[in-house]
């Protein structure tokens, strides 16, 4: 975690954009948690009957197309002002990690291929781009929703809510379990992607030289190899994915199931109303959605940290010669 608590120190100057994110957040999660509430009080209104049933349908109608009609704009706010704040912090790295490779003494280039570097300054940076505008604002989204959700899910029936909290350990289990595994995997293909775009960049600065020597079967077998290797780098990784998301929405879907079946039983003995039901069932579709956002959000974090360990590879390398201060 000291890789991320890092890369946030670059995120202060454009901290006011990721403050209206948050807020532009809070708003549709607000309005996602609004909707099956709705639903819950038409349903009430039809079961229940009534002289003012339509007048009751049609105030819920409009105040949710008024609802929806503000998520448009939030959504805009959140997309719009986080990619902004990412962008922005992606070329402040880029400029810094460039400035740095300035400083360094020649020995550093020694053993490094302008490709690498390259990779460094243009790839791995780019990572943090996912990381600032997607992961960490569907993390905050999610937790909102989450919260939200287990707060009106208690609100109908506690002790049914306490049975959707039962797949949750075996859930957060296994993200750790895949967290710890996914990483190296990814690093290894940042480190492979660098290796071919060096090769790449070798061979077209000397095309004219492999034309010449009649060298360009064995060039395009070197990089076919590498290009290869990435793959099978970068496969790994997804195959630990293809096992982690199953496996998350294996177990949500058993809470699912528990609650359906324990819900049904209580609906039948008369415990909970028709509307009661409906609501409980339209929250909970939307209880264990963020769960599975969070587990894919868990892979471009590891994704990320992985371009943040080769940043700050290069950015805690020093000089040889160190200028005196004031120099």
């Amino acid at each position: 975690m000291r890789y991320a608590f890092r890369l946030l120190k670059f995120t202060k100057k454009y901290s006011y954009l990721l403050v209206l994110t948050g807020i532009a957040i809070i708003g549709v999660t607000a309005v996602n948690l609004y909707v099956p509430w709705c639903i819950r009080d038409v349903t009430a209104i039809l079961t229940g009957g009534g002289p003012d049933m339509l007048a009751s349908i049609y105030h819920i109608a409009w105040m949710l197309g008024a609802a929806y009609v503000g998520k448009v704009f939030l959504r805009f706010c959140q997309s719009y002002l986080s990619h902004v704040a990412s962008w922005n912090v992606v070329a402040q790295l880029r400029t810094e990690v460039y400035a740095h490779l300035q400083k360094l003494s020649l020995s550093y280039y020694s053993n490094k291929q302008t490709g690498q570097l390259m990779s460094r300054v243009m790839n791995d940076t780019a990572l943090l781009e996912q990381m600032v505008a997607h992961s960490i604002p569907d993390v905050a989204s999610n937790i909102f929703i989450l919260i939200g959700v287990t707060t009106l899910l208690m609100t109908i029936n506690w002790q049914l809510a306490l049975l959707v909290l039962i797949p949750i350990p075996l859930i957060f289990v296994l993200t750790y379990w895949f967290s710890t595994r996914v990483r190296p995997y990814f690093r290894k293909a940042a480190q492979d992607i660098a290796d071919l775009n060096a090769a790449l960049q070798d061979n077209l600065s000397g095309i004219r030289e492999i034309q010449a020597f009649n060298q360009q079967v064995p060039e395009r077998n070197k990089i076919e190899t590498k290009a290869r290797k990435h793959a099978k780098s970068i496969l790994h990784a997804l195959f630990m994915s293809a096992i982690f998301h199953p496996s998350v929405e294996f177990c949500a879907s058993v809470g699912t199931v528990i609650v359906i079946a324990v819900g049904g039983t209580i609906a039948v003995n008369g415990g909970m109303s028709t509307a009661d039901v409906v609501g409980f069932i339209a929250y909970l579709s939307m209880f264990y959605a963020p769960i599975e956002v969070l587990a894919r959000v868990a892979e471009d974090f590891q994704n990320a940290m992985a371009g943040s360990e080769r940043i700050f590879e290069v950015l805690d390398t020093e000089p040889d010669i160190v200028d005196r201060p004031g120099a």
